[in-house]
């Protein structure tokens, strides 16, 4: 056979779109090369002799090539779409090179050979027939079984010309074509997909043909099932929608075949769109996994794009939504010699490649069940080679096992089986399952065969445990020995390691709650009747960070609220109002002692330097568990807001009761229903709550914690779970953190707010509102000062109740600045992701750092500020025991330094305390009352005038800052010139 010219060159439009989308540097170039008719005899398609002329035809360009460019270009071979059956040619310039002789303009260039259709004719190659055949059988084939993957090769290869003929004429009687086969296409490139069978079989060209396919026909009657009027966002809409509701692999879709063929049989586990005019199957290079991943992510955008509080351009064209660890709730991994390199002729085509994914793919289903929603690999991609080295040396593959877990099932300990009574069923699940099964008498009388997990002790989540044991069993234990899961669920990080911990704590914790709420409701004496009895605390919507009682000392008590019916006797002044409620919470205490003499009652007043905002509490000790009362009366807050609407209020006191009246309503009525709903939503989602108290837990080793309203965290990781797109709801406590991590890094909060739905979704007026709001907000406040961050949700339409006047502009700065570096460490790739930095807070950036005595930080009674009335059979070194001395030492310096310094320290660690010195406090003229300690300073100008100028004394604040700490303070070291 001799080397002939292309009988014609063509570059394919979906070749062009994707070129035009492609993200590499050197974006890639299809150019089709026809090869001659006249090279290829009448049985050519039979045993491969189709392909090995092809093969022999890119042989020849390459070597032609190398003998015009010299080595001005490198070439390299590679695999079509991941198919050795389709070796193809690249080119692409070395970097450097000068591009005085060759100038391929920052592209490389992939030369494909087809043939004709008539050098492969359509009646020899369809799906159903067998092409290759022992030397005995060339001329039969009634026994033999159909080779689908190889005769869809050969009409891929026969129907290039075709289909660049169906695009064109689709462009030009359907305006909305090309615009979305160009949407459709992108939406496919950020989910990871391509035409290669590493990436899925699914790109450009099998999405714009299965379009323009169901633009001709699809619907009954030979009609089109997508009409020709659609505009490009509804056909994408229309192609989505086809893809998620169809189950191409269960109901093959068919069109222009009169016989009806079994073509589940012929395509085994594959999907098939087939287009019986060219008789060939769009998607014969999917694998199962991919599909289902395809349909999963169609059915996610088709959601997305129905919810109007979410970003839906963003989130379905612009996010990159193909990352492991985003994306999958478990990620496994393995080095399989053996699978890739199949015991089998390497001429039998990658079909044989994947058949041992297959069979490992029905294993884990199998085995996995309603455990999973999703399961899918990730295969390496096939290597060029040089087309100077003799063939494609062939290594062990990695290969990557992602899973989505169905969170309701993913951590079931007991597996039940079929019943002992039906035998075939109970044999079968006996084959599957082996030494393992066992026969298990219930409660309900029933006697199953069964299967125990190990939850507690088990080093790896359940999932994982049987995907090791049905691999070692059906397939090998080298398999099985070789699986590692990348363990990266960040447990370890909580205070507890051992989830089942956390979960008997907040157990504990709300059934202590209800039986204080069951004696308080069956007191009799007090002056009023209860109304309600509501939990306002972390520690009662199982989102605290710290879990304590009374027995370790590491308790904060959880806030309750107490509310009783309405009357005509409360006083008509905000002072009287507190001293009525000292009387009731006294009275309320010594009943509840009286009733019950295990419990410990103790009445104080918060605030007491604040008249205001004075609120006054009673601690209840039940059950090693402390709660703290507060009583609601809405006359209060009336009589706030009448002294703030008053015509004689001067300024000064109507920021003071605005104030008032903001911390009023978090108190009484914002944080009852905040709990009420963040309990629920973490019954509903498992791994809702362990992700905020992580998330809590990288604020405070970042030292941004105690500037935060712990609600507002919690909304930041409910938003995730509530708004997931473009995933579904994370199904593991990594894959929830780095989610919260990476909407709080791409959070834009300058410009828009962060809208989050609860247990019911925001409505479009809703949203509409918060949107309003926040445009005011930024109108009203635009440097940004009382109000930084907006958070919008059912239950806060105004957006402010958590984030008003915290966190200051350079705390959210500084947060998103974290957040950006976390993701972005996380990401990368290099060591283990619980081995990286990313609850390491960097330290240089600070003018100074207050190291805290470690040894000292609990001894004595610090002089917080804080005063406290006692009960008389308590004395008030009780109250002061579980104090921190390191929270008050800040808040005094807070009080003392918060114009001048902006403190950052941790909330539960408290190794350091942190400092920055605020840019306001720079030399000024000299005046009276400057609110901080000064120094004279002499200033020269550009023009040598020297001038005498006022600078806050850094080095005496330190000094005071030192002497306030006393013994807690071990040492200060500033990072910073303390000149000015």
């Amino acid at each position: 056979m001799e080397y002939a010219p292309p009988a014609a060159f063509s570059m394919p439009e979906t070749a062009a779109i994707g070129t035009l989308l492609s993200r590499d540097q050197a974006p890639l170039i299809d150019v089709v090369l026809t090869m001659p008719s006249h090279m290829f005899q009448g049985k050519d398609y039979l045993n491969h002799r189709y392909f090995h002329k092809r093969a022999f035809y890119i042989a020849c360009i390459a070597a032609g090539l190398i003998e015009v460019f010299a080595g001005s270009v490198i070439l390299s071979f590679v695999y079509h779409n991941g198919n050795v059956l389709q070796p193809s040619l690249v080119m692409s310039q070395p970097e450097g090179y000068s591009r005085e002789k060759v100038d391929l303009s920052g592209f490389c260039f992939r030369f494909l050979a087809t043939g004709s259709g008539e050098v492969l004719p359509l009646s020899k190659t369809v799906p159903w027939r067998n092409c290759i055949r022992a030397h005995k059988d060339v001329n039969s084939e009634q026994t033999l079984q159909p080779t689908a993957f190889y005769n869809s090769t050969l009409r891929s290869e026969a129907s290039v010309q075709s289909y660049s003929d169906l695009f064109d004429h689709l462009s030009g009687s359907v305006p909305s074509f090309h615009g979305a086969t160009l949407l459709t296409a992108l939406w496919l490139r950020q989910r990871g997909y391509g035409s290669d069978c590493s990436l899925g079989g699914f790109g450009v060209f099998e999405s714009s043909t299965i379009m323009a396919l169901l633009l001709q026909k699809g619907a009954p009657d030979n009609r089109p099932l997508f009409s020709s009027g659609y505009s490009h966002s509804q056909l994408f809409k229309a192609f989505l929608s086809f893809i998620a509701a169809r189950n191409l692999i269960q109901s093959p879709f068919i069109l222009g075949v009169d016989q009806e063929r079994s073509m589940k049989q012929i395509f085994q586990a594959t999907p098939v769109f087939f287009d019986g005019t060219r008789a060939f199957n769009v998607l014969y290079n999917m694998n199962i996994w991919s599909y289902e991943k395809l349909r999963h992510e169609a059915s996610l955008t088709l959601a997305c794009l129905n919810d109007n509080s979410v970003d839906r351009f963003h989130i379905c064209f612009i996010a990159r939504v193909d990352n492991a660890l985003l994306q999958s709730d478990y990620t496994l991994r393995a080095t399989i010699p053996t699978l890739l390199d199949a015991a089998v002729p390497e001429s039998t085509s990658n079909e044989h490649a994947f058949g041992a994914c297959r069979s490992i793919y029905s294993i884990l289903k199998t085995a996995l069940n309603d455990r999973i929603q999703l399961i899918w690999f990730k295969l390496p991609s096939p290597k060029n080679w040089s087309v100077r080295a003799p063939n494609l040396k062939r290594e062990p593959a990695a290969i990557e096992l992602h899973l989505i877990t169905n969170t309701e099932n993913a951590d079931r300990t007991i597996d039940h089986g079929p019943s002992a009574e039906d035998r075939e069923s109970a044999k079968a699940f006996r084959s599957f399952w082996g030494e393992k099964t066992e026969l298990r008498r219930f409660r309900d009388g029933s006697i199953k065969e069964s299967l125990i997990w190990s939850a507690s002790e088990a080093k790896e989540p359940i999932c994982c445990q049987i995907i090791r044991y049905a691999l070692g069993r059906h397939v090998g234990s080298d398999l099985a020995d070789s699986v590692v899961l990348l363990r990266d669920d960040f447990q370890h990080r909580l205070p507890e390691h051992n989830p089942a911990q956390a979960r008997g704590f907040f157990t504990n914790m709300w059934q202590s709650f209800e039986l204080l709420q069951q004696h308080i409701n069956n007191l009799e004496g007090l002056p009023l009747q209860i109304r309600q009895i509501s939990p306002a605390s972390a520690e009662l919507r199982f989102s605290s960070l710290s879990l304590g009682n009374m027995e370790n000392k590491r308790f904060q008590p959880a806030d309750v609220v107490l509310q009783f019916e309405s009357s005509g006797r409360w006083p008509d002044d905000p002072a009287a109002i507190e001293r009525t409620k000292v009387a009731m919470l006294l009275k309320l205490g010594e009943l509840l002692e009286r009733r019950e003499s295990s419990l410990r009652t103790k009445v104080g007043l918060q605030n007491r330097i604040h008249n205001l905002v004075n609120v006054t509490f009673l601690d209840i000790t039940i059950d090693k568990y402390s709660f703290r009362v507060w009583i609601h009366d809405d006359k209060e807050r009336t009589l706030l807001e009448r002294q703030l609407k008053s015509p004689e209020s001067i300024p000064s006191t109507k920021e003071a009761v605005a104030r008032a009246i903001s911390a009023h309503k978090n108190v009484y009525a914002n944080a009852p229903l905040h709990t009420q709903v963040v309990r629920n939503l973490c019954i509903q989602y498992p791994y809702l709550s362990p992700t905020i108290r992580l998330l809590k837990k990288w604020c405070s080793c970042h030292l941004l914690l105690p500037h935060l309203n712990e609600e507002f965290v919690e909304l930041l990781a409910i938003s995730v779970f509530t708004q997931p797109y473009p995933y579904s709801p994370p199904g593991s406590l990594r894959t929830g953190f780095l989610r919260s991590i990476s909407r709080l890094a791409k959070w834009n909060w300058a410009t828009e707010p962060l809208l989050v739905n609860l247990i019911e979704k925001l409505s479009n007026a809703e949203t509409e509102a918060i949107q309003t709001n926040f445009t005011a907000w930024r109108k009203i406040d635009p440097a940004m000062k009382q109000t930084v961050l907006v958070v919008g949700t059912p239950l806060d339409i105004g957006g402010i109740a958590w984030t008003q006047r915290r966190p200051q502009r350079v705390i959210a700065t500084r947060l998103t600045a974290l957040a950006k570096a976390s993701l972005a460490s996380a990401m990368s790739d290099g060591a283990p992701l619980e081995e990286k930095p990313l609850f390491r807070t960097p330290t240089g950036d600070y003018d100074f750092i207050i190291y805290i005595n470690q040894h000292q930080k609990s001894k004595g009674h610090p002089n917080s500020g804080e005063s406290r009335i006692v009960t008389p059979n308590r004395h008030p070194s009780d109250v002061f025991d579980a104090h921190d001395r390191v929270n008050a030492y800040v808040e005094e310096l807070e009080r003392t330094f918060r114009d001048n310094i902006v403190f950052m320290h941790d909330g539960h660690e408290k190794a350091i305390v942190a400092g920055l010195w605020n840019p306001a406090a720079a030399p000024r003229a000299w005046k009276v009352n400057l609110p901080f300690s000064a120094m004279p300073y002499y200033a020269i100008s550009a023009q040598g005038e020297r001038s005498q100028r006022i600078t806050i004394n850094k080095a005496a604040i330190l000094h005071e800052i030192a002497r306030l700490g006393g013994n807690i303070v071990s040492n200060i070291q500033v990072q910073s010139s303390l000149a000015p």
